[in-house]
């Protein structure tokens, strides 16, 4: 019986058929991604249809439109954020970066004491802006149910206006407190925290996560 000649295959047999190879590899990946993607989007878009069926139930927003209507649903409370931005419009940083003013950025640690060169920059920035604490502490406790200008419609690119001032108000009254810790003045010190808190609270109804983390 006679033995078949095997014939050698040249490099060049041998790169197309590597490049066969490849060339099928490569399409069964990209088949199998996309199989992969179709399935997973659409149990995603399944996952999120079912969201959106009990939100409806329970009546709530499921566009940007819907919760823009549902978080301006109180000429009331919307009238009172007005309010609140043009008070926070009468803060006067007086020229400095809010860095350097003492103690806005973090209270005092626990047996820390300001020194009297501190406690004097605290008070004059107190002092300057005391129409601005009466105003937004008279505010604070006329209601805690705000609805802040905000127009969720625009989706990203809605504007936050009113995070920025709310930290730094809050920041103001810790300041508040150190200065009234050092005077002895325990009533108005209760006050001060306690109008803080109330300030921080306007923010529970706003439905937004970045809100939350102020």
């Amino acid at each position: 019986m006679d033995t078949p000649v095997q014939v050698p295959r040249s490099w060049f047999g041998r790169l197309k058929l590597a490049g066969l190879f490849a060339s099928v590899a490569l399409v069964a990946l990209i088949t199998g991604s996309a199989v992969f993607i179709y399935f997973y989007s659409a149990s995603r878009q399944e996952a999120s249809n079912r969201v959106k069926d009990q939100l409806r139930r329970e009546g709530l927003p499921t566009t940007p439109a819907e919760l823009d209507r549902f978080y301006h649903n109180s000429e009331n409370a919307d009238r009172l954020g007005k309010e609140f931005m043009v008070v926070f419009a009468k803060y006067n940083a007086m020229n400095e970066k809010v860095e350097e003013i003492p103690y806005f950025d973090r209270m005092a640690d626990a047996g820390e004491r300001p020194s009297p060169e501190v406690l004097k920059h605290m008070r004059a920035h107190l002092d300057a802006n005391r129409d601005y604490m009466g105003d937004l502490r008279q505010l604070v406790n006329t209601s805690r149910d705000v609805r802040f200008p905000m127009d969720f419609s625009q989706e990203f690119k809605m504007k936050f206006p009113h995070i920025v001032p709310i930290r730094n108000a809050v920041r103001m009254m810790a300041i508040q407190t150190q200065v009234l810790a050092e005077a002895g003045d325990a009533d108005e010190l209760e006050a001060t925290l306690k109008d803080s808190v109330l300030l921080a609270e306007t923010l529970k109804k706003d439905p937004v996560h970045a809100s939350q983390r102020i």
